[in-house]
């Protein structure tokens, strides 16, 4: 599955002549997007951010959400998640509570649920239609950036520059989800992540639009013992083996899972084996932690890392005018 995984992940990296055969495919894909634009949106009286991005799989969405929920939280307002629970099996709209594991949840909103209120919903509608019952100002969606079932009142568009948009194309013959002038129009601002890529830069700022630059910072690196076998399973595995050897954590082994990776017991047992067997700790990411099953959590380390972005207050200055905009109608 992880060879698939990899070759997948190659393949949106260049053009060729598969790319090209699979875009009656990508046609296909587009019109279906389309056909799903002619619904009627769901307007919510709650507040509704978008934290999204372009790419299929990982650019930095969840981080992103949790800083923003922590800025306007701080400044006053009454903050939820909503989330689609990926790859968990809740599917009506549920709050998130301390008996509930990431098997049910998924494991990006066990993350979240760690600083806010958070629910799950397969249905960005229904989740909406039931935060709209309870007491929020704002309301957080971690990912929706291109459902149009519901109306967003400001969205934030995630772009990591160590990955780019891949071949620039929609996929399948590549990593995209939408046109990258479709997906920066309807941003209202733009954060980017990792070194900078100026010929990438210069594209994105060509559309005129607010751009937040981040990066982020190991918070527990002194916490951590040893030399370690480092493992994960999330949208860009190598960015988390890059921090360990940045912030000189030795990793003498790194195992790549498959995004969103559903650990077994002998995915475990493999891993704590093999750990011992060369006298390793593990160490893995907070989004893989929590699906670790709890007798196995005492043999893992965790890598705590913080999303920080210069100049957040201008940000979330421009997030609480429009707040306020929005209140007033």
């Amino acid at each position: 599955m992880l060879s698939t995984f990899n070759f997948v992940e190659s393949f949106w990296q260049k053009r060729t002549l598969l790319n090209y055969l699979l875009y009656p495919l990508s046609i296909v894909w587009q019109l279906l997007s389309y056909l799903r634009k002619l619904q009627k949106p769901y307007r919510s009286k709650t507040f509704v951010i978008c934290v999204g991005n372009i790419n299929l799989g990982g650019s930095g969405k969840t981080p992103t959400a949790i800083l923003l929920s922590k800025e306007l939280s701080m400044a006053g307002f009454n903050v939820c998640f909503l989330t689609k629970g990926y790859k968990g099996t809740m599917q009506n709209p549920t709050i998130i509570q301390s008996f509930h594991n990431a098997k049910e949840t998924g494991d990006e909103a066990m993350l979240l649920t760690e600083h806010a209120t958070t629910i799950v919903s397969k249905s960005w509608k229904k989740g909406l239609q039931f935060i709209d019952s309870l007491n929020f100002d704002v309301v957080i969606l971690d990912d929706g950036y291109q459902n149009p079932s519901i109306n967003k009142h400001y969205n934030v568009l995630v772009i990591n520059y160590s990955y780019g948009f891949g071949n620039s194309m929609i996929f399948p013959c590549g990593p995209l989800r939408q046109s990258i002038g479709s997906g920066i129009k309807k941003a209202n601002s733009i954060v980017v992540l990792e070194q900078e890529s100026q010929a990438l830069h210069n594209s994105i700022d060509s559309f005129k639009k607010p751009i937040y630059r981040g990066h982020y910072i190991a918070m527990n690196v002194n916490e951590i013992k040893g030399s370690v076998y480092a493992f994960c399973g999330i949208g860009m595995p190598n960015k988390f083996l890059q921090t360990i050897k940045n912030n000189g954590i030795e990793a003498k082994q790194f195992k790549k899972f498959p995004d969103h990776h559903s650990y077994s017991n002998q995915d475990i047992i493999n891993l704590v084996s093999s750990a011992e067997q060369n006298n390793l700790s593990l160490l893995t990411t907070s989004k893989d932690y929590v699906k670790i099953p709890d007798e196995y959590k005492k043999h893992m380390q965790v890598l705590k890392i913080e999303l920080h972005l210069l100049e957040i207050i201008k940000l979330k200055t421009d997030i609480i005018e429009k707040i306020i905009q929005q209140k007033k109608h």
